[in-house]
């Protein structure tokens, strides 16, 4: 009798050991899962190739196998870098990563769900997913300014608003017709060259015979607010306003008929530009300390949540047993 009880004592004892180290082994193992799942945004996937597709998207590598030179353009342009620079990833953690930023800057993006396929503008925000049997199967190509204001608009820069107000807009010049898209380069090799290509008429105005450049004074640009981070103006409705002519010819009414031609106006200060440079580095880094923060409060988080869960599932292993005995 008493060997028996011995017996039945030890057998719980290596039981109750038994239980502490499963319960020790989950406690482990669910606070490693919590920990390693950080969410990193809301991306489907970062890149596809080869013969994977993610709801028809194929991504930008895939068409490098064909289109090597557009492909190559793309990549060191602000298009492919739409999503990562740092630019975008500081005014998207201002709105608090508002998913309405990621349809103007990534590919594939599910505006129900809020996910996307790709970071960044790739080839299929423009010209559409993947289509089967492609290159027998013709792609997208939509040359249209529409296409272009879905994104260069008034959010940040009016571009399209006033290209629609412009001479261009009435004559079909569209924003393909001065700018390659997959290098976001001009058609010529500057501005003055490029207005030229239509507009022969200037090479008498007496403005181009001093020197003076086309978009000097029909393309004043309006400089970005460092801190809303919008244009005033990008000069895509290419109309002279009286403030640019103010800047060469200043005239002051003396009198009834009289004109007299003042000093010019003073060019901008360059320690205003080297402010703005400096508020520019500040944000950057204040984003960057921002990301850190956020990640480390993640870690935290995630850390004590499978501590928790770890715990309470413990406690029920080590208990559970000994009410099925009572």
């Amino acid at each position: 009798m008493i060997g028996r009880i011995e017996k039945k004592h030890f057998r719980m004892n290596i039981n109750s050991e038994n239980s502490t180290g499963i319960v020790l082994v989950i406690l482990l193992l669910i606070t490693l899962s919590f920990t390693c799942w950080i969410p990193q945004g809301s991306a489907v996937a970062t890149s596809t190739s080869g013969e994977d597709s993610i709801d028809g998207y194929k991504g930008p590598e895939y068409c490098s196998e064909c289109h090597k030179e557009e492909y190559t353009e793309w990549l060191e342009k602000d298009h492919a870098k739409a999503f990562e620079k740092s630019d975008f990833q500081m005014a998207w953690l201002e709105t608090g990563k508002a998913n309405y930023c990621l349809r103007c800057h990534t590919t594939g993006f599910d505006p129900q769900s809020g996910d996307y396929v790709l970071e960044g503008i790739s080839c299929e925000s423009c010209h559409g997913p993947y289509m089967e049997g492609h290159p027998a199967t013709s792609m997208t190509v939509d040359n249209s300014a529409d296409l272009c204001g879905g994104c260069h608009r008034a959010v940040h820069a009016p571009t399209y608003e006033e290209w629609l107000v412009s001479g261009h807009s009435r004559n079909k010049v569209e924003c393909g017709s001065c700018h390659i898209s997959h290098s976001l380069t001009l058609r010529k090799g500057n501005t003055t060259v490029l207005c030229l290509s239509c507009h022969q008429e200037t090479l008498d105005d007496v403005h181009f015979i001093r020197g003076i450049k086309c978009a000097t004074c029909h393309m004043p640009l309006t400089p970005i607010d460092p801190l809303s981070r919008r244009t005033g103006s990008t000069g895509h409705t290419f109309k002279v306003i009286p403030e640019v002519c103010a800047t060469c010819h200043v005239m002051t009414h003396t009198g009834p008929g009289i004109v007299k031609k003042e000093t010019q106006l003073p060019r901008p200060s360059e320690s205003l530009s080297s402010i703005r440079s400096a508020i520019r580095e500040l944000e950057r880094k204040t984003l960057e300390l921002e990301m850190k923060a956020e990640t480390t409060r993640n870690f935290y988080v995630y850390l004590g949540g499978g501590l928790f869960v770890g715990l309470i599932l413990g406690i029920g292993i080590i208990y559970a047993p000994k009410r099925r005995r009572e």
